[in-house]
């Protein structure tokens, strides 16, 4: 395979994105920045089975090892919400051609991207209004609104924001 030596600068997860325009449905993505692009991850059914594999060998290995209750407790949510961190040191490419459903936006193509940090966002599956950030990205040829789950990494909020500078 051939490996490119674009840098991933910024990783961010839990972006998720409306499915149609009256849908309740929404698309969950990992958010993977390089200097020249940016990769929206789609967590797609096939992966979400992948995490869940991944989940049940960090209980079978803490079963071998007789891990407290406890350990095993944490061993097993760093595994569900760390499990995006396994984009950090993966080829762009490769990353890009895991899921069909991938966006990929190259930095000539922006218009302009904002942030906006606390917007009042609904959240379809609870029917409640949330504080999450908002990302508005506008393209030459689209326009695209992603919500940031809570618990974003304030860092990579940072560097979002300085993409296009």
């Amino acid at each position: 395979m051939n490996k490119t030596h674009e840098t991933i600068t910024t990783v961010l997860p839990n972006l998720s994105k409306k499915k149609g325009l009256f849908s309740l449905k929404r698309d969950h993505y990992t958010l993977v920045l390089t200097p020249q692009r940016m990769v929206f991850a789609l967590f797609s059914k096939e992966l979400y089975k992948q995490q869940i594999n991944d989940v049940k060998q960090v209980i079978e290995e803490n079963k071998k090892n007789k891990t407290g209750f406890f350990a095993s407790m944490t061993d097993r949510m760093l595994a569900y919400t760390q499990w995006f961190k396994r984009y950090e040191n993966r080829d762009i490419n490769e990353i890009i051609n895991e899921t069909s459903g991938n966006l990929v936006i190259n930095k000539n193509e922006v218009i302009s991207l904002k942030v906006l940090e606390f917007m009042e966002a609904t959240d379809d599956s609870y029917q409640e209004n949330t504080q999450s950030p908002v990302l508005l990205l506008k393209t030459k040829t689209e326009k695209y609104k992603f919500v940031i789950s809570p618990g974003f990494d304030t860092s990579a909020i940072k560097d979002l924001k300085n993409w296009l500078i």
